[in-house]
């Protein structure tokens, strides 16, 4: 899993620095990015084992509301 400090270390700037240029050049920050993928790969697995829609929602749900 990485993490924005990984990508802060792999990239030589500071924690502000990247944020700042990330949020320029896509409009969200590291840690939000990073949140939404990871999102999306735990819908993925969920959909590809079978879990019925219902249950996505109500985990996605929980996990934006954790957030």
């Amino acid at each position: 899993t990485c993490t924005v400090t990984d990508l802060c270390h792999k990239l030589n700037y500071s924690r502000m620095q990247l944020s700042r240029m990330f949020k320029q050049h896509f409009g969200t920050t590291p840690h939000d990015y990073l949140l939404a993928n990871r999102l999306l790969y735990a819908q993925q697995i969920l959909e590809k084992n079978g879990c019925i829609e219902g249950k996505i929602h109500r985990f996605l749900l929980v996990l934006r509301k954790a957030k």
